[in-house]
């Protein structure tokens, strides 16, 4: 058997193939991108495989397949709320869209799977409600595809920042977006420009790059340069020079943080009309370190949080600061956090003193701004990329 986009059987020793699990289309039969292979050892016509939807089961050697749809195998890149009574999470899902479920029922049996519905396609990405309209949310799929959702009756409208004849935008594969919490009609959006508009994604206002701008043929995988591989070009690394990190300020509108991929960790104070790179002030990461968060905070316009990952050059120790002067000074926070990049962080609405931050294993809670850890109790051993502290009920919403 060979695992790849499709999967396929030898039954001659590899002198020819024939293809298992044949999908029809994207969403019917077994999902394309299958990793995993299980064969058993007593009975070689049962099969269980892995993939990016999930686990499915063959009774004879791969012909047909049952889905296996009772646990919960999704990978959320990140997670939404709107203010809807109850509200709604949205979330973007690895190679199997967005969906939107609520928070809670009047079911006797909770949350069921029938109460989540499907909204956007591809790989799903970062989603936001519009504080002010429980019908208004915002989402993307991967390398910077935006859209405007009506929450009720499902249409969807493409915002998607549209260059310049003669250019081209830059977008990560999990471009950011967030809605500003100080006025209904204003979003933001960033690949290696900041993008702002005042009418809820119909026309945008763009900054400069604020990326490094280098070029990616230059970096080396092993030793080889992306520009030297012939097979397949740079292959094994996405886009690079985008903007992986985004927050507005929760007290001050001008005051936009912006982090990337190259190392740059940029704030606006006046709205996007200036900006200032200030991640070189940042004393104790390597200079180009991945930006996984900005949070900025309540206790003033120049209060904020950033965390580094750093497990692409092989270090997997967290890194978080916090800077009270807009980013000119940064004070360490993640002593006695054990090892694991951090992949979320959330302050807590009505108490600046309560911080979470999820890791590529654990979620951990500070009640005391940072000084010290606890991890938080019956949680299971996982990637915690997304946390939210819905603004009116409180709860802390966790995407894994």
């Amino acid at each position: 058997y060979t695992m790849a986009t499709s999967s396929h059987r030898s039954e001659d020793g590899g002198r020819t193939f024939t293809e298992i699990a044949v999908r029809p289309t994207y969403d019917v039969g077994v999902h394309a991108d299958q990793h995993a292979l299980w064969i058993d050892p007593n009975d070689p016509a049962h099969l269980y495989m892995g993939g990016d939807a999930g686990l499915h089961e063959s009774y004879d050697y791969g012909t047909t397949w049952r889905k296996i749809n009772n646990f919960a195998v999704s990978q959320f890149y990140a997670i939404g709320i709107d203010v809807a009574e109850p509200y709604r999470v949205y979330g973007g899902l690895q190679d199997n869209h967005s969906f939107v479920g609520p928070s809670e029922t009047r079911r006797w049996a909770g949350i069921v799977n029938d109460d989540w519905q499907q909204v956007g396609f591809g790989d799903g990405m970062f989603w936001a409600g519009n504080p002010f309209d429980p019908d208004i949310a915002y989402g993307t799929s991967n390398g910077g595809n935006y859209f405007r959702l009506h929450a009720r009756t499902g249409d969807m409208v493409d915002i998607s920042p549209e260059p310049p004849p003669g250019e081209e935008y830059r977008f990560d594969w999990t471009s950011p977006l967030i809605a500003s919490r100080h006025d209904a009609h204003t979003v933001y959006a960033a690949g290696n420009r900041l993008f702002i508009s005042r009418d809820r994604g119909s026309s945008w206002a763009r900054s400069p790059d604020l990326t490094r701008q280098i070029d990616r043929d230059t970096l080396e995988i092993m030793g080889v340069t992306g520009a030297a591989t012939t097979i397949s070009r740079n292959d094994g690394t996405s886009s690079f020079g985008e903007a992986v990190a985004l927050a507005e300020s929760p007290v001050d509108p001008s005051v936009v943080w912006i982090g990337f991929d190259d190392g740059n960790l940029q704030v606006t104070r006046d709205g996007g009309r200036t900006f200032s790179e200030v991640s070189a002030n940042v004393d104790g990461i390597a200079d180009g370190t991945y930006v996984s968060r900005v949070v900025p905070s309540t206790r003033g316009a120049g209060v904020a949080y950033a965390a580094f990952d750093a497990h692409r050059d092989g270090d997997f120790a967290p890194y978080l600061f916090r800077t009270e002067d807009f980013g000119d000074t940064w004070q360490q926070l993640h002593e006695g956090l054990p090892s694991g990049s951090i992949l979320s962080m959330v302050e807590h609405p009505d108490n600046a003193d309560v911080l979470f931050v999820g890791t590529e294993h654990h979620l951990f809670v500070s009640t005391d701004a940072g000084a010290s850890w606890a991890r938080m109790p019956n949680l299971p051993t996982t990637a915690y990329d997304d946390l939210i502290v819905h603004p009116r009920e409180k709860d802390l919403v966790i995407g894994t």
